[in-house]
């Protein structure tokens, strides 16, 4: 017979779960137990050590309010939350984070409103409807547009008309 354990939460613990408001659960394919939280961001529970860690990735910026995880391909873990859409790379402890800047919409996510197609699409529900994509798709461009200056207006005037902005002063 499995002895069955009973989990708390004790604030002033360091290996305990790192938040009150529980959002999503996911074990991943090596059976580690994630755990997402409103209030706390993300942690996991070792079994050898019975205990939970959170999570620490290069991001300095921690992950505090996360609606949902999933993992993909076996190779990555998928995380909404109130700062965009984040790809955890738990062997190198890497975080990649998308946000609007990426082309994400500024959106709202749902609690564990996560999916996966069987062409490896993922899908996340919104307040606003559904986002889909490829992870395997995307591709982050590094080289920055060439920018031009066409004009530039100073109180709604541009500085390249022979047209002064100021008066002239006449002694």
């Amino acid at each position: 017979t499995k002895k069955k354990q009973r989990i708390e939460y004790f604030s002033k613990s360091k290996h305990q779960l790192v938040g009150n408001e529980i959002s999503c659960l996911l074990e991943d394919n090596t059976g580690v137990m994630w755990v997402g939280t409103l209030d706390g961001g993300i942690c996991y529970f070792d079994r050898n050590s019975n205990q939970f860690n959170k999570l620490k990735t290069n991001k300095q910026e921690n992950l505090k309010s996360v609606y949902s995880m999933i993992e993909h391909n076996n190779e990555s873990i998928w995380v909404t939350s109130t700062k965009g859409i984040a790809e955890l790379n738990v062997d190198q402890k890497k975080m990649k984070l998308y946000t609007h800047e990426q082309g994400l919409p500024l959106v709202l996510f749902n609690n564990n409103s996560v999916g996966e197609n069987s062409l490896g699409a993922l899908f996340y529900g919104t307040q606003n409807g559904i986002i889909s994509f490829y992870p395997q798709k995307i591709e982050l461009s590094k080289k920055f547009p060439i920018m031009t200056f066409t004009d530039i207006s100073v109180f709604h005037h541009s500085i390249f008309d022979n047209d002064s902005i100021y008066p002239s002063i006449s002694s």
